[in-house]
């Protein structure tokens, strides 16, 4: 019975998908260098043997993606976060080596990228789509996360207004 289930699922053309599987990222620490492998255009990058990248945050958090190009001059990306593809903030050329994230604008031929991220509390999935060049592989680097700073709402400041304006009717009342 299960190899005519097994018969019927191929002939019928539905393939059976190994479940996606993700590198974890430490939010406090980041990576550095980190190499990843693609296939070419239209590839998502491999990120030592797994699909994606994964980065849990307890707080909405602000960090930085950084992908450089050692290989071929005519490799690019795009940057994909939740399955969504997000625009980078800088692309330049850069030189071709794994200097963190500190090296952006370094000169060169090379594909260069950088994107300032914010995100909410939960577990993100961070990927790589070649859209030029051909397969071979490069670097990113995550820097670690800072905690997005909460602004209070403008109801917090009436709150204390309304309070303070309370107290000053309270001390006439008294007097």
């Amino acid at each position: 019975m299960k190899s005519l289930l097994a018969a019927a699922a191929l002939a019928s053309g539905i393939a059976f998908a190994a479940p996606a599987t993700a590198v974890t990222v430490d939010p406090n620490a980041g990576l550095v260098d980190y190499v990843f492998f693609f296939n070419g255009v239209g590839s998502s990058a491999v990120f030592n043997g797994h699909d994606t990248l994964e980065i849990t945050l307890t707080a909405l958090s602000t960090f930085s993606i950084h992908v450089e190009d050692g290989f071929v001059m005519v490799d690019a990306w795009d940057l994909v976060i939740d399955g969504v593809t997000v625009a980078w903030d800088t692309i330049t050329g850069g030189d071709g080596a794994p200097n963190g994230t500190a090296a952006i604008g370094s000169g060169g031929g090379y594909f260069e990228a950088i994107a300032q991220l914010t995100l909410g509390a939960g577990t993100h999935t961070i990927d790589l789509t070649q859209t030029a060049g051909i397969p071979g592989g490069s670097w990113i680097n995550i820097s670690p996360v800072t905690m997005a700073p909460v602004p209070l709402p403008a109801g917090g400041a009436l709150l204390l207004g309304g309070l303070a304006g309370l107290a000053a009717l309270r001390r006439q009342m008294r007097a």
